[in-house]
């Protein structure tokens, strides 16, 4: 039997504890309630599985998963072994950030929607009808909205027999698509090229990098998903991610696609990944774009 090895190439409402519950430090390694960073309850229903993560000591409800696989697997508790089905992310209040579900089919198109702190809706996956000469064709679409509804980013994927694959990421600006020749050229708008030091105004000069600091954690929810690895599925997703001052995601996009299969789970956890924000020289938090690669390989 295969190994697989799942690498990553980058050097509220408080729960009533259950039998069944790990807790867990940023690793996502096994330890003593006190030194816990994360809690990690489960509940087993046939070949499913329902996950609740809290944020330690708080008990701040982070994320909420259901997965599927085999009983032994699920008996397991490997993650890294199950296809995850749906996830509800939520903002440290406890308001809903963001709900994801996907059956794992390549032709099927992923529900998945994004709101702000105030209820307003930042991004979604729509399915959408070519035009004109292709009006046969359909494309699956991840659109990002600024604060006043606008388009500002479309991630593409064109559909073919097999299901779908990315085509292209496309900035918005004023209502309408940046061609190619006009990214990164005057308008604004950062293009895939742009050096790590951009930030959302441009180019400000920070003393400090932001740090990762769950993305280990964020992984062993991820996992390397079912259907992906038994069908042989391997390489390198990148995500670019705009860090607010803060230090959470406001923003991303793909600069690398693999597959919708290993795609589109990262996306579903991707609100939640936290960093120590970028510093300027007043010591304050500013806004940083980082790329984030993820490597699924089969050995």
């Amino acid at each position: 039997m295969k190994k697989f090895l799942f690498l990553l190439l980058i050097t509220a409402q408080a729960p009533l504890w259950a039998q069944d519950t790990l807790f867990l430090d940023q690793q996502g390694q096994e330890v003593s309630g006190k030194k816990a960073q994360y809690a990690r309850s489960f509940k087993q229903e046939g070949n499913m599985l329902y996950t609740q993560t809290f944020a330690m000591p708080e008990r701040r409800l982070m994320y909420a998963s259901t997965y599927t696989g085999a009983k032994r697997q699920i008996r397991k508790k490997n993650l890294g072994l199950l296809d995850v089905l749906s996830v509800k992310t939520y903002h440290p209040d406890g308001a809903l950030q963001s709900e994801y579900a996907y059956d794992g089919n390549a032709l099927s198109v992923p529900q998945w929607k994004m709101w702000d702190q105030e209820g307003k809706l930042k991004a979604e996956v729509v399915e959408v009808k070519g035009q004109a000469e292709e009006e046969n064709k359909s494309y699956l679409v991840r659109r990002w909205y600024d604060e006043e509804g606008q388009t500002i980013r479309e991630d593409i994927y064109a559909k073919s027999m097999r299901g779908y694959r990315w085509q292209e990421s496309v900035p918005w600006k004023d209502g309408k698509r940046v061609e190619k020749a006009q990214q990164g050229a005057g308008t604004g708008t950062e293009s895939e090229e742009a050096p790590e030091k951009e930030t959302s105004s441009g180019f400000q000069e920070v003393v400090e990098d932001p740090e990762p600091v769950n993305i280990s954690f964020m992984l062993q929810s991820i996992g390397y998903p079912l259907k992906a690895r038994e069908g042989l599925i391997e390489g390198m997703v990148v995500y670019r991610i705009l860090i607010d001052e803060s230090g959470r995601p406001d923003y991303f996009y793909l600069v690398n696609s693999v597959h919708p299969l290993l795609d589109f789970p990262i996306m579903a956890y991707l609100p939640q990944i936290q960093f120590k924000p970028a510093l300027d020289s007043e010591g304050e938090g500013v806004k940083f774009w980082v790329n984030i690669p993820f490597n699924f390989k089969t050995l």
